[in-house]
């Protein structure tokens, strides 16, 4: 709340955001505009140009992005403006950097992007932390990844389970 009114006031003051046609908002001024970029990323995300060079700064929004905003719209420009497809997945960089933002991915994305090659590079320290809902087509996927990975389920210690995170929830009662 107190972001957005921030964030408000100061496109108000900039001439820079006053042309809708420009995607003004680059890496640079992305780590500019850190803490406010949850509240850009709602409100404004025609304003932030999604292209690959700008990663270090997409990073920052899904480090930064809520559970409680919806990701859906930033993530499917990044995947359209960078052309991700199941033969251009997204490399494990990318996957990491978008973090939150992830949540954002339809089923079939999440099948063609988050390959069995970046899974296990993905698991714990990117995948783990998110807080997604996903389908029920979207959970078989992540499931199978994780018992390809770890196993059978029962045979995982406490420190696998603890290291999957939010992915345990993909997982069938079964």
């Amino acid at each position: 709340a107190a972001g957005v009114s921030i964030w408000n006031e100061l496109k108000a003051k900039l001439a820079l955001f006053q042309d809708p046609s420009l995607k003004p908002i680059k890496r640079d001024l992305m780590i500019q505009l850190h803490n406010l970029l949850p509240a850009i990323a709602t409100h404004d995300a025609n304003l932030i140009d999604v292209s690959e060079d700008n990663i270090d700064g997409i990073s920052l929004i899904g480090m930064h992005l809520g559970h409680q905003h919806n990701a859906t719209s930033l993530v499917q420009e990044y995947i359209a403006t960078n052309q991700k497809s199941a033969a251009k997945p997204l490399s494990v960089t990318e996957a990491a950097s978008l973090g939150q933002l992830l949540c954002g991915l339809t089923d079939a994305q999440w099948e063609e992007l988050i390959t069995p090659a970046s899974f296990p590079s993905l698991v714990t320290a990117y995948l783990a932390p998110l807080e997604c809902s996903v389908s029920p087509r979207a959970s078989v996927h992540l499931s199978s990844l994780l018992v390809t990975l770890y196993g059978a389920p029962g045979s995982w210690s406490t420190s696998d389970v603890l290291s999957i995170g939010w992915l345990a929830s993909t997982l069938s009662p079964a």
